[in-house]
């Protein structure tokens, strides 16, 4: 019996490999078909069944009156159209549950005051308890495209319609994650490996899902929690934490302040380790 050339010792080093061959008949000088069978044990495969939760969004537009707005309800709608894109493989989905206009001069532009955010404190504090997220649109926040709280998230009127998914991310648990950031020197250089990206890096022992050379930097930047709103449309979800810049806050007893500390490793974005579900505002 002789075998195609196709079936190599390498090849049957996978776990499933369907072959053919063929016996070699001297009878008129035919080749005919043998048999057919695998290599190894039967296929399987493992899916994670994700429980499903349909989650309320409640937009307030805020105005000034002189006739000029944030946002639309179209606009709207594309946003949350958007997220469900990103979030289609988690379980979540997201629905317009109703659009409000509020005129208040003072929340047109949201400003940072220390390590607070006051202005967003008040606008939040609209109405609270809708079972799901609270989302206002804003003419402007300083330094930011979004920001999340526990009782809400503002978006600018200039940021991408993928910044909303991102803020939910905040929502559910999740970190923001850098390749750089001031004021801090530490960024995110080397290849991508399977000890920087261990959920998500497939079952493959020599590569994972990414091609040999991939940057790490570059998985970082199309995660949803990149915290740099680039417009890119490459926002995933990981399943795990990866390898990136991010930062936590811890109290100092002695300076009686938050103080924010950087670091390079595995940065807390992992949906499946992370993630509150549903996710809801206060």
């Amino acid at each position: 019996m002789t075998k195609r050339s196709a079936i190599t010792v390498e090849n049957l080093k996978l776990q499933a490999c369907q072959f053919t061959w063929h016996k070699q008949e001297l009878f008129k000088g035919r080749n005919i078909l043998y048999g057919t069978g695998w290599a190894g044990p039967a296929p399987q495969t493992t899916v994670r069944v994700m429980p499903t939760h349909s989650v309320p969004v409640n937009a307030w537009i805020v105005h000034d009156g002189s006739g000029t707005y944030p946002a639309t309800p179209e606009r709207i709608a594309e946003c949350v159209e958007k997220a469900n894109d990103i979030f289609y493989h988690t379980g979540l989905s997201f629905h317009l549950d109703s659009v409000s206009y509020t005129n208040n001069s003072d929340w047109n532009v949201i400003e940072q005051v220390g390590n607070h955010w006051p202005k967003m404190s008040d606008m939040c504090n609209i109405t609270n308890g809708t079972g799901g997220i609270e989302c206002y649109f804003v003419n402007e926040i300083a330094s930011a495209a979004g920001l999340n709280s526990s009782s809400g998230l503002a978006i600018a009127t200039n940021a991408s319609a993928t910044v909303l998914a991102h803020e939910i991310g905040h929502a559910c648990g999740l970190s923001d994650i850098y390749v750089s950031k001031s004021p801090t020197p530490l960024q995110v250089t080397g290849e991508a490996c399977q000890n920087w990206n261990q959920e998500d890096w497939g079952t493959t022992v020599s590569r994972g899902y990414y091609p040999e050379g991939t940057e790490q930097s570059s998985l970082v930047i199309r995660n949803m929690m990149y915290g740099v709103d680039d417009n890119t449309g490459m926002l995933e979800i990981s399943r795990g934490d990866i390898h990136g810049l991010w930062y936590e806050w811890s109290w100092n007893p002695v300076s009686q302040k938050h103080v924010q500390t950087w670091n390079v490793s595995l940065a807390p974005v992992g949906f499946t380790i992370h993630a509150i579900l549903p996710p809801q505002h206060q």
